[in-house]
């Protein structure tokens, strides 16, 4: 393989992680704030219950 293959790979497999994980962390923190307001807002114990096993109140 030459270096401009490479780098080529390793500049889509850059591009591909900083698309993937800042999408999932922000969609996190959206399905969390979703999860609080609703569970304030219901005071539905399945949004509460739900909370813990998306990464909050750890």
């Amino acid at each position: 393989m030459d270096v401009v293959l490479l780098s080529r790979i390793q500049l889509v497999l850059t591009t591909a992680f900083h698309i993937v994980f800042p999408t999932l962390t922000i969609s996190l923190a959206l399905y969390l704030v979703v999860l609080e307001w609703l569970w304030l807002y219901t005071q539905c114990t399945l949004c509460y219950r739900m909370g813990p096993f998306s990464g909050s109140r750890l």
